[in-house]
């Protein structure tokens, strides 16, 4: 795997770290029902985002196999 696609991968994957760390510290702390959806909703994109990444960039890598 080239390294422009392992950099994305570990992006991705901070990404989501930040995202779901911070709705969990939002749970604990215990903050209010407007900052808790938008905690959620970043923690949801941010997640369906990485999906889609990671699956282009599975494919991507496996168009390169072919040839």
């Amino acid at each position: 795997m080239t390294t422009w696609k392992k950099l994305a991968l570990y992006a991705v994957g901070a990404v989501l770290i930040l995202a779901w760390g911070g709705m969990a510290a939002g749970f604990f702390i215990g903050v209010s029902k407007t900052v808790w959806l938008v905690l959620v909703t970043i923690a949801a994109v941010a997640t369906e985002v990485s999906f889609w990444v990671v699956a282009a960039i599975l494919g991507i890598s496996v168009v390169q196999a072919r040839g």
